[in-house]
C-alpha cells in the first residue's frame, strides 16, 4: 500500500527535491520526527497533539491538501495485522496452561505428573525461541548463506574504532549511537556522510583541519572528538543542533 500518510509525504517531498535538512529548516520539525511521520511511526511522539500539529505543518509546507492528510489520521482504515511472532507464542503459552488446568480437574491421577512434565518442557522451548528473536538479528536467507552465518549477536558496534591515525590527519570523530539519529559529517569542508546512524553502533571519521556535525536527535548519540566528549547539549533546538569542531577556545 503506498497511500498512507508517511508514503504520500515522502514521495511529495521527493518529487519536489527537497532534502530532510531542507524541511527542517523551513518547518522546524526536526530532521528525526520528519523521518518518523515518513514512517508512519507515530509512536516515536510525545504526545498525539504534537504530532497531529507536526502534520498539519509539514502537509502546508509541501502544499498538500491538509485537511485530508488530518482526517486519514484522525480516521485510520482498520487493518487487521497478522500477530508477531512473540504474541503467537505467548498465545500459544496460555492455550498451553488452559488445556493443562483442564485435563487436571478431569483427571485426578498419575498421568498428570507427565502431562505437567512435557507442558514445562514446551514452555521452556517457547520461552528460549522468543529470548533468541530478542536477541539476535536475522539477515536475509536468500543469500544463499548457511543458517549458522545468516545470523548475528546483536553487538555494541560496527566497527571497532583504530587507534592507528590516517597519515595527514589531525583529529578523530567517534559517535556512539543510542538511538536511530539523522547526522550530517562533513570533514575539511566536504561532506562525507548524511544519513541514519544506527543504536547500539560505533562510528568513526578522520579530518585534518575541521569537522562540522549536524545531529538530528543530539540525545540520540554521544560523540567524542580525540576522545574528549562533544557538547551537543548547549544552543540545541527540539533535539537538533550543528557544531564546528575543534571548538575554537575564546
Amino acid at each position: 500500500m503506498d497511500n498512507t500518510i508517511g508514503e504520500l509525504l515522502k514521495r511529495r517531498r521527493e518529487n519536489l527535491g527537497y532534502t530532510l535538512d531542507k524541511v527542517h529548516v523551513a518547518t522546524k520539525i526536526s530532521v528525526n520526527f520528519i523521518i518518523a511521520i515518513e514512517a508512519n511511526e507515530w509512536d516515536k511522539f510525545p504526545a498525539r497533539v504534537y504530532l497531529r500539529g507536526f502534520l498539519k505543518k509539514y502537509s502546508e509546507y509541501l502544499e498538500l491538501d491538509t485537511q485530508e492528510i488530518l482526517r486519514m489520521f484522525d480516521h485510520p482504515p482498520e487493518i487487521s495485522e497478522p500477530k508477531s511472532i512473540q504474541q503467537g507464542a505467548k498465545d500459544g503459552i496460555k492455550d498451553i496452561f488452559g488445556r493443562l488446568g483442564k485435563y487436571i480437574t478431569q483427571n485426578n491421577d498419575t498421568p498428570v505428573k507427565y502431562a505437567v512434565g512435557i507442558v514445562t518442557g514446551a514452555v521452556l522451548v517457547v520461552l528460549l525461541v522468543i529470548y533468541v528473536i530478542d536477541n539476535y538479528d536475522f539477515i536475509d536467507f536468500s543469500s544463499g548463506k548457511n543458517v549458522i552465518s545468516a545470523i548475528s549477536v546483536k553487538t555494541s558496534s560496527v566497527t571497532v574504532p583504530s587507534n592507528t591515525q590516517p597519515a595527514g590527519k589531525k583529529y578523530v570523530l567517534t559517535i556512539k549511537v543510542f538511538v536511530d539519529t539523522w547526522i550530517r559529517v562533513t570533514l575539511d569542508g566536504k561532506k562525507e556522510f548524511e544519513g541514519i546512524v544506527y543504536t547500539n553502533k560505533n562510528y568513526r571519521w578522520d579530518a585534518g583541519e575541521a569537522i562540522n556535525l549536524k545531529v538530528g536527535y543530539v540525545r540520540g548519540i554521544d560523540a567524542m572528538l580525540d576522545g574528549e566528549h562533544v557538547d551537543l547539549l548547549s544552543g540545541a533546538r527540539q533535539g537538533v543542533n550543528e557544531v564546528n569542531l575543534p571548538v575554537k577556545s575564546n
